[in-house]
C-alpha cells in the first residue's frame, strides 16, 4: 500500500495533469437598442390635388393652349373662348363711364344739388357696369387654379361649352398636381397601434419593382373601413421626392 501510494504521488508530481484549454471569445459592451417591427400594406399612388377645370361662362372654344402631358404653373392660361362680344361690351361700358364723368363735371358747374346727386348715382352705376364687363371678358380666359400636369383634354377648338355645373366629360381639361405624391395604403387593424405620424416608410411601385422610394407617414385615418372582409385603416405616406415617372393610380406597396 505504501509503495503504490508513493508511485501515485510521484506520478502526480512529475507528470501533472494537463490544463483544459480556455474557451476563446470576445467581450462586447451591452447597449440599449430598438427592436424594429415592419408593418406592410398595399394601396395606390395619389397626388396632392386634382380636378376638372371649367369655364365659369358659356361660349365657343377659341384656343386650347398646350396639350396633354404638359406641366403648367398656377395662373398659366389653359384655354380661351371667343371674346368679340365681350370686348365690344367692355368698350361700350368704358365710353358710358367717360360720358357719365363728363356729365357730372358739367352738372357740378351749373346744376342744382338734386341734379348733381343724380349724376353721381349714374356715375357709380357706370363704374359698376364697367367692372362687370371687365370680369366678363376675364372669364373668357381659363387659367390653371394650381400648378400641375394636364392629364386629359376633353374638348376641341370650336366646340361650344356651358358655364353651368356639368359632368366631367364636359369639363375643359383635367389637371393633377404631381409636385407631391402619396402612397395611400390599407393597414390591418391589428397593426394600426404600431403606427405613428412621421414614421419612415419604404415604398415599392409595381411599375418599377427594382426601385425603393423613401417616404414618411403623414396621415392615419380616424376611422376604419372594410376591404375584402378585413377591417383596415387608411394610411397616407408622402414620398420624399416626386419622381416624374410615377403616376397617380399606380399600385404601391409600403413597409412602415
Amino acid at each position: 500500500l505504501v509503495a503504490s501510494g508513493g508511485t501515485y504521488l510521484g506520478s502526480r508530481f512529475f507528470f501533472p495533469p494537463k490544463e483544459e484549454p480556455r474557451p476563446q471569445g470576445s467581450l462586447v459592451a451591452v447597449q440599449r437598442g430598438n427592436i424594429t417591427r415592419i408593418v406592410s400594406a398595399t394601396g395606390f399612388l395619389s397626388c396632392q390635388a386634382s380636378g376638372e377645370v371649367k369655364f365659369s361662362k358659356h361660349g365657343r372654344i377659341k384656343e386650347i393652349v398646350g396639350q396633354e402631358g404638359d406641366y403648367v404653373k398656377e395662373g398659366q392660361i389653359l384655354a380661351k373662348l371667343e371674346d368679340e362680344k365681350e370686348r365690344l361690351s367692355l368698350l361700350q361700358a368704358e365710353n358710358a363711364l367717360k360720358e357719365a364723368e363728363s356729365e357730372l363735371e358739367s352738372a357740378r358747374l351749373s346744376s342744382p344739388k338734386n341734379v348733381v346727386e343724380k349724376k353721381e348715382r349714374q356715375l357709380r352705376e357706370r363704374e359698376l357696369e364697367l367692372k362687370l364687363k371687365r370680369k366678363d371678358l376675364e372669364d373668357t380666359v381659363l387659367k390653371a387654379p394650381f400648378s400641375g400636369m394636364v392629364s386629359k383634354i376633353h374638348v376641341e377648338r370650336g366646340e361650344i361649352v356651358s358655364g353651368e355645373a356639368v359632368s366631367a366629360s364636359k369639363a375643359i381639361l383635367r389637371l393633377i398636381d404631381t409636385g407631391r405624391l402619396f402612397a395611400e395604403v390599407a393597414v390591418d387593424e391589428v397593426d394600426i397601434a404600431q403606427l405613428r405620424v412621421e414614421q419612415k416608410a419604404q415604398v415599392t411601385i409595381d411599375a418599377y419593382p427594382d426601385e425603393i422610394f423613401s417616404g414618411k407617414v403623414v396621415y392615419i385615418a380616424p376611422e376604419t373601413t372594410t376591404s375584402q372582409g378585413l377591417v383596415v385603416v387608411g394610411v397616407k405616406i408622402e414620398l420624399e421626392k416626386a419622381d416624374p415617372r410615377l403616376k397617380p393610380g399606380f399600385t404601391a406597396s409600403a413597409d412602415i
